[in-house]
């Protein structure tokens, strides 16, 4: 299944880019893929990394706020 996170997507606005290549810079959009589009796009491995991104960016900016 890992083949799945290297092989380029045929649409959507990321067409052209491997979900991979995606998960560095919009993970929120590998977690939608992975749970919307079927069959999968991409591993259960990348979209689980991907959550995990996710979560920890959004409480990273929380304890950001709180700071200041």
């Amino acid at each position: 299944m890992a083949d799945l996170d290297h092989t380029p997507l045929t649409f959507g606005k990321y067409k052209g880019q491997t979900p991979d290549e995606i998960s560095e810079h919009d993970p929120s959009y590998i977690v939608w893929m992975y749970n919307t589009i079927k069959p999968h796009r991409c591993s259960e491995w990348l979209k689980e990394a991907c959550e995990y991104d996710v979560q920890y960016d959004k409480k990273s900016d929380d304890d950001t706020d709180e700071i200041f």
